[in-house]
């Protein structure tokens, strides 16, 4: 029974998560980020804007709701990577999961984030300061699985590649840096060209011809 209990427990708060961060992103989309207050998105749920702060730290992880799973399942499958998968497979198969999941995602609710996360600087802020602290993590794990000494810089190096890797699988929906649109296949294409590029080493990148 406790266990059952626990699991409706759970749902139930998975579910209202949801909600707010669904409303929030509404209210957010059509009227201006900084124009909506947490108590604007509380009482479109009909809940307190207490309840709201229990369930999100901040009023800009109302807009990042899920990245926290998603940083868990790349920590996950780096971690549980087969014998003989390097950690950047590893990164690119998961990057490829995550960009199928997002195309999932309905074309308005994409478009709902993009517009809220292009036009509110304190949300960008926030997801880089949340990046940030992953990497930390990320570089944590990377040290301590290639025994690399505390004073070497790489594994902090590896972690921001990582990060940066791993935001591809969201371009569809952050806005790619050229401002167009590609197709699933041409985004597959370049997620697989990027980590290529990385495979092979930065050595050749770059290098500017001599001049004649």
């Amino acid at each position: 029974m406790m266990a059952t209990d626990l699991g409706l427990r759970d749902r139930k708060k998975a579910e209202t998560q949801r909600v707010l961060a669904e409303a929030a992103l509404r209210l957010f989309a059509e009227r201006g980020f900084d124009a909506v207050t947490v108590a604007d998105i509380a009482a479109e749920v009909n809940v307190s804007a207490k309840t709201v702060f229990n369930y999100f730290p901040t009023k800009e992880d109302l807009v990042l709701r899920g990245g926290e799973e998603h940083d868990g399942s790349l920590l996950l499958a780096i971690e549980s990577r087969a014998a003989g998968e390097s950690i950047l497979d590893a990164a690119r198969r998961h990057t490829l999961e995550t960009f199928r999941r997002m195309r999932e995602v309905p074309a308005a609710r994409r478009d709902a984030f993009r517009k809220v996360l292009q036009s509110a600087p304190s949300v960008q802020a926030r997801w880089r300061e949340r990046q940030r602290a992953f990497e930390q993590v990320v570089a944590g794990v990377l040290a301590r699985e290639t025994e690399a000494p505390n004073d070497d810089p790489f594994p902090y190096v590896a972690a921001g590649l990582l990060s940066h890797l791993g935001r591809l699988a969201y371009y569809d929906v952050i806005g790619w840096p050229d401002g167009r649109r590609r197709s699933a296949q041409k985004t597959e294409e370049a997620i697989e060209d990027a980590f290529a590029r990385i495979a092979e080493g930065f050595g050749s990148y770059g290098v500017r011809p001599k001049k004649r």
